[in-house]
């Protein structure tokens, strides 16, 4: 199976997607943890699934071309 630069790209924006959630948890449990408010809302979650979802949405896609 081959993967075109395309699938790969947005493969890659969906890891890099799913790397600023990961940070956006860490920094909300820190301040948390600190006995501050948080810095992430959950419209900043929602946007990062958005983002996720139109390169999913753009894989499948490419997935149907073939």
């Amino acid at each position: 199976m081959n993967i075109t630069p395309d699938a790969l790209g947005h493969f890659a924006l969906v890891l890099a997607a799913q790397a600023r959630v990961l940070g956006m948890e860490a920094e909300n449990k820190h301040r948390e943890a600190c006995g501050n408010a948080i810095a992430y809302d959950l419209s900043a979650f929602f946007g990062e699934a958005d983002v996720i979802e139109q390169h999913a949405r753009q894989l499948f896609e490419l997935g149907a071309q073939r």
